[in-house]
């Protein structure tokens, strides 16, 4: 039986194979990150496909029985989520001068990432109910591929300083 401790944020716990790994997951292996680049791109390719089979993009720009008041809903709130985001991620670090962690948020705007979850949640809902007419049961399917492949196509972002 081993024995556990509480590490710190800031103290590093050594890896089995000796090296340190900051709590976090500053230290991977090759392979790990490897791994998760290969799911990346296995999301992507899945939503290029989905997308280009079942005309996703075409259909709901400009398909007919699509709910089209819905879909307009469902991209503003998406809009306001990235607009929150990149608030989040870019205006407090690089104007205001907050680390850009989610322990600074707390304190500064705590009412942000509920807000952002919140939208997002009511967002997708109002794009699945605006696309059913036009995919029915394959709807949240469909529409989950995307935002996966969406989110996932963030992996091959620089994660330097953009700004």
């Amino acid at each position: 039986m081993s024995s556990y401790r509480r590490v710190s944020q800031h103290e590093s716990a050594p890896n089995s194979d000796g090296s340190n790994n900051l709590e976090g997951g500053l230290t991977r292996s090759r392979m790990e990150r490897l791994t998760d680049k290969a799911t990346a791109v296995a999301w992507v390719v899945l939503a290029v496909f989905v997308a280009r089979w079942t005309g996703f993009y075409t259909t709901i720009l400009t398909g007919e029985n699509a709910n089209r008041f819905l879909l307009r809903l469902a991209v503003l709130g998406f809009g306001t989520v990235t607009s929150l985001v990149l608030y989040l991620t870019v205006y407090l670090p690089k104007v205001v001068g907050l680390k850009a962690d989610s322990s600074a948020w707390n304190v500064y705007c705590p009412k942000v990432v509920p807000t952002i979850t919140a939208l997002a949640v009511v967002s997708y809902l109002l794009a699945i109910r605006g696309a059913w007419p036009v995919y029915g049961c394959l709807t949240p399917l469909i529409f989950g591929t995307q935002m996966m492949g969406a989110l996932m196509s963030l992996h091959f972002v620089p994660a330097g300083n953009l700004f």
